[in-house]
């Protein structure tokens, strides 16, 4: 993984370069959570883009919830049959 990573750096251009530095970040702070939301990148980053993270979390799950839904009504299972037991010779 290190070694891709060196390639995609030294591939990348200035914008390209930025992106994966901040997918970076991104992740190193999602990987450590703490109690605290003074000391947490991602709810500060949250505080100052404005961003209501409780409707952006309902929305997330309601998105979620209509692409399971959407998943179900396409593949419709087969009706399951009676449980038959199994008899055992002897």
């Amino acid at each position: 993984m290190a070694e891709k990573a060196r390639t995609l750096y030294k591939k990348a251009d200035g914008a390209g370069l930025a992106v994966l530095i901040f997918e970076a970040m991104l992740l190193g702070s999602a990987e450590r959570t703490t109690d605290s939301k003074d000391d947490d990148p991602l709810s500060i980053a949250a505080a100052v883009f404005k961003i209501d993270t409780k409707l952006l979390r309902a929305s997330v799950a309601e998105e979620a919830k209509q692409k399971a839904q959407k998943k179900a009504q396409k593949t419709p299972g087969k009706p399951k049959s009676a449980i038959r037991s199994k008899r055992v010779r002897k």
